[in-house]
């Protein structure tokens, strides 16, 4: 009958299409390196990682890509506990992958052919200007192929760990001495002008860090501003406290523990040097060098 021939032909027909249809999946992802972040420097830090995509037909295709993370919304963050650091997945030089498993972008092309792989080259990027408390934070990724132009997924969902490493860091800047900035060391000078017993200088150490600092002073002459010619002078006394504390300089290094809030302001610890008795000092220059460190604890 007419009927059954139409019908056996049409099944031919299909058969072929089939025959010749991509089959094509992702076949791998290369382990994301961990992103080292140092949130003081003022860099974007990222890391690149490979994909790499198979065909098993015999046709070729081109496919699209859909990236998402762990949790929903438009900005991915890397976790650890509450803590959370802002990234985003890109091709080198081009734009985002939005965070949303059911858009796929970009144009992947696939030859034809059983066995035909295709690579490509994606990137973790940690945005400059961020900070968090030291530690290593993580998301998991996952990954799923459309056809280019479909809503119509080819091959199974992929998954990957993304990680970023927050250095633990600390930098330090003296408020009210001349030619401070955050670095590895404040104080430029603090000048009393004419010495006069009892008389107070007031600044501030300005800390930010990735945790617990540990503040640590030293005085060059314990305590003692020296003459700057008659070295056997005795020199004159002063007194200096941080943050409420009394600094001991005749000795061994004093040292304050804090814990700054983990901003790129920081936090401040009041600083104030007061002089000692002044009597029968002769006239000159006198000095003393303040050695204040922080360091991650």
């Amino acid at each position: 009958p007419r009927s059954a021939i139409l019908l056996s032909l049409a099944l031919a027909i299909s058969t072929a299409v089939r025959a010749e249809a991509c089959d094509a999946q992702i076949s791998a992802i290369a382990p994301i390196p961990v992103v080292a972040y140092d949130p003081f420097d003022n860099v974007a830090r990222s890391a690149e990682f490979e994909i790499e995509f198979t065909n098993n037909g015999s046709a070729g295709c081109t496919l699209s890509l859909a990236i998402a993370s762990q949790a929903p919304g438009s900005t991915r963050y890397l976790q650890n506990g509450a803590a959370q650091l802002r990234y985003i997945v890109e091709r080198p030089g081009g734009a985002d992958f939005a965070n949303n498993i059911a858009l796929p972008q970009g144009s992947i092309s696939l030859a034809g052919g059983v066995g035909k792989k295709k690579t490509l080259t994606l990137r973790l990027k940690v945005p400059r200007g961020l900070i968090a408390p030291a530690a290593i934070y993580t998301d998991n990724l996952t990954f799923r192929a459309y056809r280019a132009g479909t809503a119509m997924p080819v091959g199974p969902d992929r998954t990957s760990i993304g990680a970023a490493a927050v250095e633990a860091r600390a930098q330090v800047n003296i408020a009210g001495a001349s030619s401070s900035n955050f670095g590895a060391f404040g104080i430029d000078h603090i000048d009393f002008g004419t010495l006069e017993s009892n008389e107070t200088r007031n600044a501030s150490v300005q800390v930010r860090a990735t945790g617990n600092v540990a503040i640590s002073i030293t005085s060059q002459h314990r305590g003692r501003l020296k003459h700057k010619v008659l070295t056997a002078d005795p020199g004159v006394p002063y007194g200096v406290r941080i943050d409420g504390e009394v600094v001991a300089l005749g000795g061994s290094a004093f040292v304050l523990v804090r814990n700054p809030p983990a901003s790129l302001d920081g936090a401040n610890y009041p600083l104030q040097l007061s002089i000692g008795d002044t009597a029968g000092r002769p006239a000159g220059d006198y000095r003393d060098m303040l050695s204040i460190t922080v360091s991650p604890q």
